[in-house]
C-alpha cells in the first residue's frame, strides 16, 4: 500500500494520541508526543493516512549534542508509530523516509534514533556515526545516526541532551559510590562548564585522590552514585559540616536538564531520613536552587562566604529541609 504522508495539524492530535496508544500497547509515547508539543520541542511531525483515517506517526525533535567546542544541532527519531492492522505494510518506512527528507528541506543536518537495527539503517542511519555521541539510554548497535548534509558529524564528539519528556530521570537509581567510579567522577568535576556554574574550583587529582579516600572510609557520610541504565551520570551525598548535616550532588553536563538531579535528591532524601539537612548554592547556580526547592528546601539564608580552595569569594544560598 502507498500512504499519504502528510504534516500533523491540530486536528489530529486525538488520533495521533490514539496510533502511538495502540502501537506500543500502552500510553508512555503517546504522552512524549504530547508533552514534546507542549514543551516546544517538536521540528518535524508527520501522520500517514490510508483509507481516510491517520494510521501512522512519527516525530522528529530537538536532541542538541554538547561538545567540548560548543553545541551542535540535531534531531531525534522518536517515537515511530504506525497501527497494528497498518504494520509491515510500508507505512513506518515511508514516514521515516519522507520525515528524513522533510527535515532535509528544513535545514536539519543530523538526525539520531534509538531504534531496530534490523530497520533503520536502509534509510542512511548507522551506528557507527552514533558511536562518539554518548546517550542516557545506551543502546548498543540500536543507538544511531544519519548525516543529511554529508559529514555534518565529522570530528562531532559529545553527548546528547534528550529534552525532559523522555523522561531519562524516571530511571534513575542510586547506589554506594565504589572506588571503581572515581575516574568517572573525577572526570564530570573537572568539567570546567559544571565549575562555572557551580561557582567552584575542581579539585587536582591528588587532592581528589584524598578527599574520596576519606569519603569512602567515613560512616557518617552517605554517598551515592547516581545512575541511568548502568551508566553513572553523577552523585549525591549527606555528609556531617560544621555540625550539621549537609547534602550536596553533581550531575555530568551531558545529562542536565533531565529531571536527573531532582529525582536523584529525592532518592537520597527517602534513604537519609534525619532532618533538619542543610544544602548550599552559589545564587547564580538557579537550576540547583529550582531542584533544592523542588524538593523541600527552605531559603533560609544568603551570605557571602570568602575564597577558599575550592571555591571563590561568592554569594551563598542556605537552604534548609526540617
Amino acid at each position: 500500500m502507498t500512504p499519504t504522508i502528510r504534516s500533523e495539524t491540530a486536528a489530529d492530535h486525538e488520533a495521533v494520541r490514539d496510533v502511538n496508544r495502540l502501537a506500543f500497547g500502552r500510553d508512555d509515547e503517546a504522552g512524549i508526543v504530547a508533552a514534546l508539543r507542549a514543551g516546544g520541542h517538536s521540528r518535524v511531525s508527520l501522520v500517514a493516512e490510508a483509507d481516510g483515517r491517520v494510521v501512522g506517526h512519527v516525530l522528529f525533535s530537538d536532541l542538541p549534542i554538547l561538545t567540548d567546542g560548543g553545541t551542535v544541532a540535531a534531531l531525534s527519531l522518536a517515537p515511530m508509530a504506525v497501527l497494528p492492522e497498518f504494520q509491515r505494510r510500508g507505512v513506518g518506512s515511508a514516514l521515516v523516509r519522507e520525515g528524513l527528507e522533510v527535515c532535509r528541506a528544513a535545514g536539519h543536518r543530523i538526525v539520531v534514533v534509538l531504534g531496530h537495527p534490523a530497520f533503520y539503517p536502509r534509510f542512511g542511519f548507522s551506528a557507527g556515526l552514533a558511536e562518539p555521541l554518548a546517550n542516557p539510554f545506551h543502546g548498543g548497535e540500536a543507538w544511531m545516526a544519519v548525516e543529511l548534509v554529508p559529514g555534518a558529524l565529522g570530528g562531532v564528539t559529545g553527548w546528547v541532551r534528550y529534552p525532559p519528556p523522555f523522561g531519562a530521570g524516571g530511571r534513575v537509581r542510586l547506589r554506594p559510590v565504589g572506588p571503581g567510579d572515581l575516574p568517572r567522577i573525577y572526570d564530570q568535576q573537572v568539567d570546567p562548564d559544571s565549575n562555572r556554574m557551580a561557582v567552584t574550583t575542581p579539585r587536582t587529582k591528588e587532592a581528589f585522590d584524598a578527599h574520596w579516600a576519606g569519603v569512602l572510609a567515613d560512616p557518617a557520610v552517605t554517598a551515592r552514585a547516581i545512575l541511568v541504565g548502568e551508566q553513572v551520570v553523577g552523585i549525591v551525598s549527606c555528609f556531617p559540616m560544621d555540625g550539621q548535616d549537609h547534602v550536596g550532588y553533581w550531575i555530568d553536563r551531558a545529562h542536565w536538564g533531565q529531571g536527573i538531579a531532582s529525582r536523584a535528591l529525592h532518592l537520597l532524601l527517602e534513604e537519609v531520613v534525619r532532618r533538619p539537612l542543610v544544602a548550599t548554592a552559589a545564587t547564580g547556580n538557579g537550576a540547583s536552587l529550582r531542584v533544592l526547592q523542588k524538593c523541600g528546601f527552605v531559603l533560609t539564608e544568603v551570605r557571602r562566604d570568602p575564597a577558599t580552595d575550592r571555591h571563590p569569594e561568592c554569594e551563598k544560598a542556605v537552604l534548609v529541609l526540617r
